[in-house]
């Protein structure tokens, strides 16, 4: 079974996590803890994280740092750490998920997501969801680098 399309398209994903994790590793903790966009920084990085399970139906095995989601801005702060054990449970789900589909899976219907949410996507719109939803959030969080005179990560 081909897998060179689903490869090509895994590319962007990988490209997401890796300007997460810079983003983590350049991220002021006073930064971190405050709101841009509406939520915490560390919480809209850990959502990004915690939407693999969603957009796969595989369990992440994240921990449940933040039970809401992006239902209200947390009061708590989320250390790094705990966020990079997150982020690495999460990238395993990805490969997980990667390898479980071929090229000619791509037009099926993503059930786990069906079943959820009833969004009716293939797993070609998944894999790119993967990657958009990550960088959507990290421009937010971009933002606030930049709103403190900070270089963004991209």
């Amino acid at each position: 079974m081909s897998n060179a399309i689903v490869m090509s398209l895994k590319g962007p994903i990988d490209r997401s996590f890796g300007l997460l994790n810079q983003y983590i590793d350049v991220c002021p903790e006073t930064v971190w803890a405050e709101n841009s966009g509406g939520w915490p920084i560390w919480q809209q990085v850990f959502h990004t994280l915690s939407a693999v399970k969603f957009f796969t139906g595989m369990d992440a095995g994240i921990p449940d740092l933040d039970p809401e989601g992006l239902k209200q801005a947390s009061a708590k702060t989320v250390s790094k750490d705990d966020v990079r054990k997150a982020m690495k449970a999460a990238q395993a789900t990805v490969e997980k998920y990667v390898g479980s589909i071929s090229d000619a899976d791509l037009t099926k219907r993503n059930e786990p997501v069906f079943k959820a949410a009833e969004w009716d996507i293939n797993h070609a719109f998944t894999l790119s969801m993967l990657a958009a939803h990550n960088l959507y959030h990290l421009g937010s969080c971009d933002a606030a680098l930049r709103n403190h005179g900070l270089e963004g990560v991209f």
